[in-house]
This record gives structure tokens, sequence and C-alpha cells, in this order.
């Protein structure tokens, strides 16, 4: 699904977006099972994979709609931003700092949801909820989202862990209905136990 993407880097410039295996099997996971939660090492691609894939949905789907939320809203900027560089040779309709639509009538909110803000008035087909462990308070937004979700829609849960008492850590430890992702350093093939000692 990654055919035609590009991502900006700092030292190459745009170069073609390349799945490594372990966010080629996160996708899979999420097509088949619709709600996951990933527990993540720092620096595995999630959050660059998690705007790529609403790219491309956002892009195949028609009339969708894409709720992108983080812990502050410098992420959201950077999101917002890092999505709007990616490059499908697919125009935009409209760009604001808080959607982007695209000419197939699919657009990508990019809004905190704490306390309930940000979902009222919408069906959303794809909810990525970035940084998870780090958002203040979430319950309420939280609840509007799951409200808001259209009846296929799709919900993925992404985090570094932050401690085992906020939101993130008890959903992703709880029993519900979330396949639940654990993504180790060592899951990067460019990674090993060099590279883990160095990082000490």
């Amino acid at each position: 699904h990654s055919q035609g993407l590009e991502i900006n880097t700092p030292i190459h410039g745009l170069v073609p977006f390349q799945l490594w295996d372990h966010q080629g099997d996160v996708i899979e996971s999420l097509i088949e099972n619709r709600k996951v939660i990933v527990a993540t090492a720092r620096q595995m691609g999630m959050t660059t994979l998690m705007l790529a894939f609403a790219h491309w949905y956002a892009n195949t789907y028609p009339n969708k709609t894409i709720f992108y939320t983080s812990h502050n809203q410098t992420m959201l900027n950077v999101g917002r931003e890092f999505f709007r560089q990616l490059d499908f040779n697919i125009p935009f309709s409209y760009i604001t700092d808080q959607e982007i639509g695209l000419q197939n009538e699919s657009r990508v909110l990019f809004k905190r949801f704490e306390k309930g803000y940000g979902t009222v008035g919408y069906c959303i087909d794809l909810l990525l909820v970035d940084n998870a462990a780090f958002i203040k308070d979430p319950t309420e937004g939280w609840d509007g989202c799951v409200r808001s979700l259209c009846n296929e829609g799709f919900v993925w849960i992404n985090s570094t862990p932050h401690g085992s008492d906020n939101w993130f850590a008890k959903v992703y430890s709880g029993k519900n209905m979330y396949k639940k992702i654990h993504l180790p350093w060592f899951k990067r093939k460019d990674r090993d136990e060099v590279w883990f000692q160095d990082m000490q």
C-alpha cells in the first residue's frame, strides 16, 4: 500500500516510502481486526506509518473522515505538515489549520479530543490516536470519539509506554476488543545488540 508514496527526509529529501516488516504487520493487523493498540519502542516509525496509512486511506476511499489526534498542538501541527508533504500526486482541495480536504471529498482532521472537543457532528471512518500515553485525562474525549465512530470504522491507538497508571496503559492491559501489538526495539531489522549497548 506504500506504492507511489514518498516521505520528506532531512538528509535525502523526498524518497519512496518503503515499509519495514513490523510496519507491514501492524497494517495487516489493523485491516484484519479493525481495532488495534500498539505499545512501541521509540523511533519505530509508527507516527510516520499512521499518517502514511491515513493518506493512502483518504486517497483510496472517497467521502471518508479520518481523525488524527495526539498529546499536544505541536504534534498535531507536525502531523498535519507531514501529511501535507506526502505525495500521491493528488492535489488537496483545501488546507486549514485543523483539516485537509481531498478532491474525492475525503477529509483528515488534526484535532485534540480532550474533554470531548473535536468530534461532535462527525462520523469517523478512521480514528488515529498517537502518543496516547501522554494525553492528559482523555476519557471524555475518547467517549466522544467512540460515539462518533462509523459502524465499520477503524481505530488505531499508538504510544510508547509512559508508566502504568494512564489511560493508554489501562486500555492496553485490559480485557477489550483491541488487538494488542508490542513492538520492542529489536523489531527494527537495522538494530542489533551492538546498537542497543551504544544507546545505553
